[in-house]
């Protein structure tokens, strides 16, 4: 069987060196021997890949498999084998020429050994006559081999390229980065140095302050002292004289008016009414002055007990003065003896300017917001223009100089400092014509009575 089988082979061969449809040939040799493939690759040494030879059915890829058998087929005197198909599931019987003729035959699976040695024995033949295509082959896989490797070059170069921009950027960024990291070190530098220099100045400042602080109190301090001198001498100094002016010229009126002429009891009428608007107006300052230095201690107040007070002590107020009291007022918290001074100029003030033939009619009430209590003294007086209102609590201000009614121009402003003081305000609501209604705002205490709770939504009107 031996014999048939190279006779086969050879006749197989000899048809493949005269045929050029090797396609055909490999078919039809396939069919008579029950071979189910056959393939033929030529070896390029250099290389060392397997090339699909010309004419022949070929359906292997090139890989690393055939690289390997490759390999194994040009060692010397390995002429058979197996090697994995691609897929990995089955082997394939494999034939190789060795290191001269460089072919190899690969064929499918149950080939008896008789038939692989009549192959081998022609893979020589075969070699010849694929030697001319052989070179061909090599130079075509060279060619391949060269354009894979330019184009890996290329692919290397464009990724070197993008490296080294990407390099470059990042240098450019740290670059930038160090540059800005700079520029902020400067200007927290300079921060710092500012803030140094800010903290300098102002210990500076706060020792010059000190410094001026301890010179005002010396010279405030100074200036008290000196004020209380001045309000010695004008109590005592100033007042006596004035009383003694006072004194004799109504003697001189009293006791030798009949002696005298109209024109010098007028002159001596005037003395003595200068002299007392004089002690009127030096008693003023007086109480401005000391209600202004006086450091007043606040406490809860009964306003409706206070006005009975002061009416109780000023004869102008009492009848035909009428006054009307919107019991129950709203306590404050304030200093009784200066409140009780600032309403009684406030009511003096409300009989005082007045039409000569109008009786006095006062209204007094109270009301709360929140923690603040509001005392309207509400008159039928002559009023106040608004446009000279604001001047209204300045010190010497006379609101109504040509009319004949006396004034020092000091006791609204005696009202203003007394409130102030107790950390409360003052104003006025008036037309000019229809009387005048003031206000003394103060705090309530925080002990507030049943009906100054209930009154805690009123508003001010």
């Amino acid at each position: 069987m031996t014999n048939g089988w190279q006779e086969r082979v050879l006749v197989f061969a000899a048809e493949l060196i005269r045929s050029r449809q090797r396609a055909k040939c490999v078919r039809d040799f396939c069919h008579a021997t029950g071979l189910e493939n056959l393939f033929v690759f030529i070896r390029d040494p250099d290389l060392n890949v397997l090339l699909a030879a010309p004419g022949f059915p070929q359906t292997f890829p090139r890989g690393v498999l055939w690289r390997n058998f490759a390999e194994r087929t040009s060692k010397e005197g390995e002429v058979c084998g197996t090697l994995p198909w691609p897929d990995q599931n089955r082997f394939c019987n494999a034939l190789g020429s060795g290191t001269v003729d460089n072919v190899a035959i690969i064929l499918g699976e149950g080939v008896s050994s008789d038939l692989l040695k009549a192959l081998h024995s022609v893979l020589p033949l075969l070699g010849s006559a694929l030697s001319g295509e052989r070179a061909l082959l090599s130079q075509a896989a060279h060619a391949e081999a060269a354009f894979v490797a330019a184009r890996e070059a290329h692919a290397l170069s464009l990724r070197l390229d993008q490296a080294r921009r990407q390099a470059q950027e990042e240098a450019a960024a740290r670059s930038r980065a160090e540059r800005e990291l700079e520029r902020e070190l400067a200007e927290h530098m300079r921060a710092e140095e500012a803030v140094r220099e800010a903290r300098d100045a102002l210990v500076k400042a706060n020792l010059e302050l000190e410094c001026r602080v301890k010179e005002r109190t010396a010279s405030l301090q100074e200036a008290l002292a000196q004020m209380e001198e001045f309000s010695y001498s004008v109590s005592h100094d100033l007042r006596t004289p004035l009383r003694a002016m006072s004194a004799y010229a109504e003697v001189l009126l009293q006791d030798y008016r009949g002696r005298l002429d109209e024109t010098a009891a007028s002159y001596l009428e005037k003395i003595w009414r200068g002299s007392q608007r004089m002690d009127k107006l030096t008693l003023g300052l007086l109480n401005y002055s000391r209600i202004a230095r006086a450091d007043l201690k606040l406490a809860p107040v009964d306003v409706e007990q206070l006005i009975g007070h002061v009416v109780t002590d000023h004869r102008e107020l009492q009848p035909p003065t009428q006054i009307h009291i919107d019991s129950p007022l709203h306590r404050v918290l304030g200093h009784e003896l200066s409140l009780g001074q600032a309403i009684a100029n406030l009511l003096n003030n409300a009989v005082k300017f007045r039409a000569p033939t109008v009786t006095p009619h006062i209204y007094i009430r109270s009301e709360a917001k929140q923690e603040l209590v509001r005392l309207w003294f509400t008159d039928n007086g002559i009023g106040i223009d608004p446009h000279v209102q604001h001047r209204l609590f300045c010190a010497f201000e006379r609101i109504h100089p040509d009319k004949d009614i006396e004034g020092t121009g000091i006791g609204l402003a005696i009202v203003r400092k007394a409130v102030e003081k107790m950390g409360g305000k003052v104003g006025v609501v008036s037309d000019g014509v229809n009387g005048s209604s003031f206000w003394i705002e103060l705090r309530q205490p925080r002990q507030m009575d049943a009906f100054a709770q209930e009154q805690q939504a009123g508003s001010f009107t």
